[in-house]
């Protein structure tokens, strides 16, 4: 299989909705910390790229993890993907709809489509502030889509857990990157927890050709709850 763009251009993406083309499914993946007091789902249904479908990450997760948006289960996720019609030989196009960033939440999609074996899958450059700037068609017209079959075959190398993070810290097996802000990194900026910007790191490297990169699925919000004292946090221990 040829390697799948990681981005895809604005004009590329317009000149596929104009050609009709069957083989892709566009997806909506906006997502906003909760202080930032927006609802990706609402503005979605407010205006989109036409023809898409949203893709709720807090939804297509691990519910029973007391961690926000944790990977899903391999059958969760073919239910979720094949309910909006994707398909494996489906191209997924992902966007967010972050003004500050190009991309915040888009990537995380990217990463879980992956991690479950669809490497037919693309980010939009510049995301839906950039397809608005250029005057692009959008709707806010929500159509329905045929239920396609999706089987995931997970990838248990594109993932870290806690235990594999915890080992490294003796074993120095792999070199773990922390994507967050510097205010955040030195803990003198507030922490939000919940957060997606890890994925950033394994795009831009596929970008430059390291296409192996994992992600600590827990990430700051997990090793931050795991290191408090059991009977503060809400999480089992190891």
């Amino acid at each position: 299989m040829d390697r799948v763009m990681a981005l895809v251009s604005t004009k590329w993406l317009a000149g596929s909705i104009i050609s009709n083309s069957k083989c892709i499914r566009i997806i909506d993946a906006s997502w906003h910390l909760p202080t930032s007091g927006r609802n990706g789902k609402l503005e979605f249904e407010q205006k989109h790229i036409p023809g898409a479908q949203f893709f709720d990450i807090d939804e297509c997760a691990n519910k029973s993890s007391p961690f926000g948006h944790m990977l899903p289960g391999p059958d969760e996720f073919e239910a979720y993907v094949g309910d909006l019609g994707i398909g494996n030989n489906t191209h997924v196009i992902v966007y967010d709809n972050n003004e500050l960033f190009g991309l915040f939440s888009a990537q995380r999609v990217w990463w879980t489509f992956r991690v479950f074996g669809h490497a037919k899958v693309s980010v939009l450059d510049g995301g839906f502030p950039k397809w608005c700037r250029e005057n692009n068609l959008t709707s806010s017209e929500s159509r329905s889509v045929s239920i396609n079959r999706f089987k995931a075959n997970f990838n248990p190398a594109f993932v870290k857990s806690f235990g594999d993070v915890k080992r490294n810290i003796d074993d120095k097996q792999f070199q773990l990157v922390d994507a967050r802000a510097p205010g955040r990194f030195q803990g003198i900026s507030p922490e939000p927890r919940q957060r997606v910007s890890a994925c950033c790191i394994a795009l831009a490297a596929y970008q430059c050709g390291k296409e192996d990169v994992s992600i600590y699925d827990g990430s700051w919000t997990e090793w931050y709850l795991r290191a408090l004292p059991s009977d503060r946090a809400n999480c089992p221990q190891e």
